[in-house]
C-alpha cells in the first residue's frame, strides 16, 4: 500500500522544478524494493525512516504550496536511507529545517474545492452566526409587540396566526444556529492521529516502553479547542513519558509490567469538554517541586510548609520552572506546561491534576464550550429601577412574600436575614439594591412590605435569595461580552437588549454571592435553627400544595415531594398494560388517578375534560404523575398533621389550613399501593 502511494508521488513530482521531491522518492522507492523482496529486514529503524520521509515531504510540499520551491542536498535529505540508519543507526536525527521566509497571505488564492465541501474561514462562520443572534434579540420585540396585539384583538384571526408564524420563526433561528455551530466543529480524530508518533519518537529517545490508549476520538469539538489541545497533548505526553515513566527494569523493580501505559480519554458533559491525560508511572514528586521553590526563592520556608499539595503541584504550569536535573531536548525549560496553561487559560478552561505516588498521574483539562452568540433563557427581574437578567438555569425558585406571611418565613441570625424555604431549611436572603447600589438602607425597606424573592444556586450548590422589585417575565437573551470596566464589577456575566430595544445587564450568580459575602453554610445553619434552642425570629410552618378530588374536599401533598405541576391535553394520554402513560423528559411517565386510587369516583367513570393537571413528583431516577380535578394554590401553616381517623393506605392524617380541614396524602405510600 505504501508503495503505491510512493510510486504516485514519484511520477506526479517528475512535473516540478526543481525534482527534489521526485530524486527522494525515487531513493525511497528503491528502499521500500528492498523491504518486499525480503534483502531488507522490516526492523524498527527502518519504520523510523518511513516515518522520518513524512516529515521531509511534508516540508517540500509546504514550499510547493506557498510557490516558494528551493534546491535542498539531497544527499543529506537521503542520509536517512544510509545502511547505518537503517540497520540500527538512529533515524530519528535532527530534523530537516524547512523553515519559509515570511510569505504575506493573499485572500485572493482560492482554495482547492473537494467534491464534497469547500473551506470557509472561521471569521465568516463568527459572523453569520452573530447575525442569527441579532434575529433572536429582532424577533423577542416582535414577539412583545405580537403579546399586546393579541390582549387588545383577541379575536382577530390574523393575529393568531402571527403569534404562530413566529414561534416557527423561533423553532428556524435556533435550527440555524444550531447547524452553524456544527459547522464548526472538527473530529478529535484529526488532533489525536499524530500521537501514536509523537509517543513512539520520545520514547525511542527516553528508552522507556509505553503504549497508547485513545478514546473518544469519535467527539466532535469546536475549532478553538481543536487547536488548544493541538498546542497542549504533545506537552502533556512529553511530559508524561520524560518524568512519568519509569524505565523498563525500574518498573520491574516496582513489580510493575516494564511496558508503560498512557491514556488520552475525551468526553463531554455540562457544556464542557474533558479531555484526561494519565500514565501508570512514578506520579509526581510533591517534595522535589518543594525542595525547588525554596532553592528558586520563589517563596518562603514558612509558605512552603503551609501550603497543600494541590497548591504545590501548580507550580509546574509556571514558566521557567522544573524539576529536572538536566536540559534536555524533550524536557526541562519550563516552557510546555506553561504553554499548556496559557492555551487552555486563553478560552476559559482549568487544568487539575491527580497524582498518587508510585501509582501515576492524571491531567484533566475542562474546556468549555465557546460560543460566538451564546443564547440563554433569562428571568428578567427589576431593581432600582433598571432592569437585570438571571439565567434559568440558576434560579431554584420564585417566592411571593406577602405581608402577612413576613413572621412566619422571614427571620434574624447572626445579624443576617434568612428566608425559610421549608420545614428544615432555610437560605440566607440579601436585597439585589443593597448589592448593585450599596443601599443597605434601602434593604430593610423592602423587608417591611410585601415583595419577590428570587432564590438562585451557586456552581458549588449553594443557595441564597434575592429581593426584587418586580419579576418581569422571561425571554431568551443573546449574550453579549461585557466591556472591561463592567468585568471587574464581578456583579455581571453579560449584557442583552431587552424587548424593548434598551440595554440589560446579566447578573452573576458567583458574583453576587462573592459580593454579599454569602459564606454561611447552609448544613450549620440547620443545627443551630433547629436544635431546640430557637435562634430564628419566625414561627416553623410547612408547605403544602393543595388540591382536589372530584368535589370530596381539599386534599394536600408536602412540598417538597412535587417535582413540577403539569397539563396535559387528554387526547395525548395513552395507555399501555392498563395504566395512563405519556412520554416526559426521555422517559416514560406513569400516571396514577388519585380518584380512582382513594376511590373518589366509580370505577371507569371519566370527565370527559379536554385537559388533564396532574402532580409530577421524582422518587429516585424514575418521575411519577397524580392526576387530580384542580390544583388551588401553594400554602403555609404551622400546625402540625394530626393522626388519621382510618388506617386507609396513603392517608398520612389531617391539617387545618385557614380554618378549612385539608387531608394529607403521603405520595410513597401511594405508589406502593
Amino acid at each position: 500500500s505504501i508503495f503505491g502511494l510512493v510510486h504516485t508521488i514519484k511520477g506526479a513530482s517528475a512535473f516540478f522544478e526543481p525534482k527534489t521531491l521526485h530524486h527522494f522518492f525515487h531513493r525511497f522507492e528503491d528502499v521500500l524494493k528492498r523491504v518486499q523482496g525480503n534483502s531488507l529486514r522490516l526492523s524498527s529503524s527502518v519504520i523510523s525512516a518511513t516515518l522520518k520521509v513524512v516529515d521531509v515531504t511534508r516540508g517540500l510540499l509546504t514550499e510547493f504550496s506557498h510557490q516558494k520551491p528551493r534546491e535542498h542536498d539531497l544527499d543529506r535529505l537521503c542520509e536517512i536511507f544510509s545502511e547505518s540508519a537503517l540497520s540500527g543507526g538512529d533515524a530519528l536525527g535532527a530534523p530537516m529545517n524547512f523553515s519559509l521566509p515570511e510569505i504575506e497571505s493573499n485572500p485572493s488564492v482560492s482554495m482547492p474545492v473537494k467534491e464534497t465541501g469547500i473551506k470557509i474561514e472561521m471569521q465568516l462562520l463568527d459572523q453569520f452566526l452573530r447575525a442569527s443572534g441579532e434575529m433572536t434579540v429582532v424577533r423577542n420585540m416582535i414577539n412583545k409587540t405580537v403579546l399586546s396585539l393579541e390582549k387588545r384583538h383577541s379575536a382577530d384571526q390574523d393575529v393568531l396566526q402571527l403569534s404562530e408564524l413566529l414561534e416557527e420563526l423561533r423553532k428556524v433561528n435556533a435550527m440555524v444556529q444550531s447547524k452553524i455551530t456544527e459547522v464548526r466543529k472538527v473530529s478529535l480524530k484529526s488532533v489525536f492521529k499524530s500521537l501514536p508518533r509523537l509517543v513512539r519518537d520520545v520514547t525511542a529517545k527516553t528508552k522507556k516502553l509505553c503504549t497508547l490508549q485513545v478514546e473518544g476520538s469519535e467527539l466532535r469539538v469546536d475549532s478553538s479547542i481543536a487547536e488548544v489541545l493541538n498546542a497542549s497533548l504533545s506537552h502533556l505526553i512529553r511530559n508524561s513519558i520524560d518524568h512519568g515513566l519509569e524505565l523498563p527494569e525500574e518498573r520491574r523493580n516496582c513489580g510493575k509490567d516494564e511496558k508503560g501505559e498512557i491514556r488520552v480519554c475525551a468526553s463531554l458533559k455540562n457544556e464542557q469538554v474533558f479531555i484526561e491525560v494519565s500514565d501508570d508511572g512514578r506520579g509526581i514528586n510533591t517534595e522535589a517541586i518543594r525542595k525547588k521553590l525554596l532553592a528558586k526563592e520563589m517563596l518562603s520556608a514558612p509558605e512552603i510548609a503551609q501550603m497543600s499539595d494541590v497548591d504545590v503541584h501548580s507550580y509546574i504550569f509556571e514558566s521557567g520552572f522544573s524539576t529536572a536535573i538536566e536540559t534536555t531536548e524533550i524536557s526541562g525549560r519550563g516552557v510546555g506546561m506553561s504553554a499548556v496553561r496559557e492555551s487552555v487559560d486563553r478560552i476559559g478552561g482549568r487544568i487539575r491534576i491527580f497524582t498518587a505516588k508510585s501509582k501515576g498521574t492524571r491531567f484533566v483539562l475542562e474546556l468549555p464550550i465557546p460560543k460566538s452568540v451564546h443564547i440563554k433563557n433569562c428571568l428578567f427581574v427589576k431593581a432600582g429601577g433598571q432592569g437585570f437578567g438571571v439565567a434559568q438555569d440558576k434560579i431554584v425558585r420564585l417566592i411571593h412574600v406577602h405581608q402577612e406571611l413576613r413572621h412566619q418565613i422571614i427571620g434574624q441570625l447572626e445579624g443576617g436575614v434568612v428566608l425559610r424555604m421549608s420545614q428544615n431549611r432555610v437560605v440566607p436572603l440579601v436585597s439585589l439594591d443593597s448589592i448593585l447600589f450599596s443601599d443597605l438602607k434601602r434593604n430593610s425597606q423592602q423587608l417591611a412590605k410585601e415583595f419577590m424573592v428570587v432564590v438562585v444556586r451557586t456552581d458549588g450548590g449553594k443557595d441564597f435569595g434575592l429581593i426584587v422589585d418586580e419579576v418581569v417575565d422571561f425571554e431568551d437573551a443573546v449574550v453579549k461580552e461585557l466591556v472591561p470596566v463592567f468585568k471587574k464589577l464581578g456583579a455581571y456575566s453579560g449584557a442583552t437588549f431587552l424587548s424593548d430595544g434598551r440595554v440589560g445587564l446579566l447578573l452573576s450568580v458567583e458574583g453576587l454571592a462573592k459580593l454579599a459575602q454569602i459564606g454561611v453554610d447552609a448544613a450549620s445553619i440547620q443545627d443551630r435553627a433547629f436544635s431546640g434552642v430557637d435562634e430564628l425570629s419566625f414561627n416553623k410552618t410547612e408547605d403544602w400544595l393543595l388540591f382536589e378530588l372530584d368535589r370530596s374536599g381539599v386534599f394536600a401533598f408536602p412540598r417538597d415531594v412535587v417535582f413540577r405541576l403539569e397539563e396535559f391535553e387528554t387526547r395525548l394520554i395513552q395507555r399501555s398494560g392498563g395504566s395512563e402513560v405519556i412520554p416526559y423528559r426521555g422517559q416514560v411517565l406513569p400516571i396514577l388517578d388519585l380518584p380512582g386510587v382513594l376511590g373518589c369516583k366509580a370505577q371507569g367513570e371519566s370527565s370527559g375534560a379536554s385537559r388533564t393537571q396532574v402532580i409530577v413528583t421524582r422518587m429516585g431516577a424514575r418521575y411519577i404523575a397524580f392526576k387530580v380535578t384542580r390544583i388551588i394554590d401553594i400554602a403555609s401553616s404551622s400546625n402540625s398533621v394530626e393522626s388519621p381517623l382510618s388506617r386507609q393506605t396513603g392517608l398520612q392524617g389531617h391539617l387545618i389550613i385557614g380554618g378549612k380541614t385539608v387531608t394529607v396524602l403521603d405520595p410513597e405510600q401511594l405508589v406502593a399501593a
